[in-house]
């Protein structure tokens, strides 16, 4: 009887020890971090690799789940994340490509510049301009992609009392590998353009671009007459 007393007191002594020493080592600062417990610590924790490459890795079973986890809306800073939402940080935001021209001709019936090394892709594209020129001639403005394509294009008649012209036209220009754009202005054979202020172009990208086919677009469901009064 004694002998079992013994062996008991000493297996609880060894578990409270065990237990303290477990309970210390994951909950104490300045110990060791322990698998599988809750980890606790009153400064920040620092990893430091002395060689090139990542300093810590987290993985997950088969590619399930977060490998990091976190109870905060706290900001990063310098995180740099390839994919936020399955997305690369290309893809996010709105880019736009806003270029500007402005020139002050002495005589010219033809304006052209061009739109350097525009991406492959489709944009929403705008055009706006003021234009000072002759009012007794016409003159046509465009934006050509590469296939001598015209997009975004106007077309002012002659007889304009002023002679000021107000360039403002949108719609959808792809671009089917990267090239340089061109913006091109013609009057006509008569005609002999000054001005060309605040000449802007903006091309901004398209993630979705659906074509409709004739008679597809929704329609609304017939209005129906109220209950007669009995």
């Amino acid at each position: 009887m004694r002998t079992l007393k013994s062996v008991v007191s000493a297996a609880a002594i060894a578990l409270m020890l065990v237990v303290s020493v477990d309970y210390l080592a994951f909950a104490a600062t300045g110990k060791s971090m322990i698998l599988g417990k809750s980890n606790k610590a009153n400064k920040v924790t620092k990893l430091t690799r002395t060689t090139s490459g990542p300093a810590m890795q987290f993985n997950v079973k088969n590619g399930k789940g977060a490998p990091i986890k976190v109870n905060s809306k706290g900001r990063i800073g310098k995180l740099n994340a390839d994919m936020v939402d399955g997305k690369h940080a290309a893809d996010l935001g709105v880019r736009t490509r806003v270029y500007d021209y402005n020139v002050n001709l002495t005589s010219t019936s033809t304006l052209e510049f061009t739109l350097p090394q525009v991406p492959a892709g489709s944009y929403l594209g705008t055009m706006d301009a003021w234009i000072y020129g002759p009012g007794d001639t016409s003159m046509i403005c465009y934006l050509r992609t590469p296939g001598s394509s015209d997009r975004l294009q106007q077309w002012f008649p002659s007889g304009k009392g002023d002679n000021f012209f107000a360039l403002s036209t949108s719609g959808v220009v792809t671009v089917g590998s990267t090239s340089d754009l061109t913006v091109r202005c013609s009057a006509g054979t008569s005609g002999s353009w000054s001005d060309f202020n605040n000449f802007q172009v903006t091309l901004t990208p398209i993630d979705v671009r659906t074509n409709l086919a004739t008679g597809s677009a929704p329609r609304s469901a017939p209005r129906q007459a109220p209950n007669a009064a009995r």
